[in-house]
């Protein structure tokens, strides 16, 4: 999965599940945190559209933080990169690569074992929101990836796969396989539409079918005898063919005196 950032924030009530998973109850149960929250959503500011699932959805890793809530203020903290999944009907955040935990965000340090164990009995709220990396190293999750943006000041990485080229096909820049149909079509289009001169310098070009207007061919008084080459022969001004044994010369038909 590649690594997104968004610029807007999603944010949801939380609360820990029996495999360590945080179930996302949605961002209604927030009004009950505090006077802030149940503001912020009266007033539109934070609507279903902040929910992981509407920011995020699947299939992608985001960097998520954990505030454990009691009597209005934050006891434990988590910050790391996760993602969002679906089972039962209901919604997921999986806790992917903790790294950072402590009691609040101000006094954390860097994760030195797996995710902070956090328990909603001892505290009154448990609060999930998204977050920002705070260095582009964090970003660096996968061998062989690359930083890049999908739009101003919002970084995402993506991995570079074996065989395949960095492009942009869609709105993003990412991984092409050049084995990608899509890449290959846009490809064969791109030459097909360029009206220019296209200079190919390899020393050989094997196709099965060429379907050319006018095949020019360049002047050349020793090319190698290979059995089927065909070329312009400089001294005598005349097509020959290689049969495997001799050059012979292709008669034409000299149509000025006719």
């Amino acid at each position: 999965m590649n690594l997104k950032t968004s610029l807007t924030t999603a944010i949801e009530l939380g609360n820990i599940s029996s495999d360590d998973n945080i179930e996302l109850l949605g961002v209604e149960p927030l009004k009950l945190v505090n006077q802030a929250l149940y503001f912020a959503i009266e007033n539109k500011d934070i609507t279903p559209q902040h929910t992981f699932k509407s920011t995020f959805g699947p299939d992608v890793l985001f960097f998520y933080a954990l505030e454990q809530v009691k009597n209005n203020s934050v006891i434990k903290y988590e910050r790391g990169i996760g993602y969002y999944f679906e089972q039962n009907n209901k919604s997921f955040l999986k806790r992917h690569i903790p790294i950072a935990t402590g009691s609040n965000s101000q006094n954390s340090s860097i994760c030195s074992g797996g995710c902070t164990k956090f328990n909603c009995t001892e505290c009154d709220h448990l609060i999930v929101y998204s977050t920002v990396p705070i260095t582009y190293a964090e970003c660096l999750i996968h061998k062989n990836s690359i930083i890049t943006s999908a739009n101003p000041f919002q970084p995402h990485s993506f991995v570079v796969e074996e065989n395949s080229l960095v492009g942009r096909l869609g709105d993003n820049v990412g991984s092409i396989s050049l084995e990608d149909k899509n890449f290959i079509d846009s490809l064969v289009s791109s030459i097909c539409q360029f009206s220019k001169q296209i200079v190919l310098k390899t020393s050989k070009l094997i196709c099965k079918r060429a379907q050319v207007d006018i095949l020019d061919f360049l002047p050349s008084s020793n090319p190698k005898a290979k059995k089927g080459s065909l070329y312009y022969d400089n001294d005598s001004n005349t097509l020959k063919v290689y049969d495997g044994n001799k050059w012979k010369t292709l008669s034409y038909v000299d149509e000025d005196s006719e």
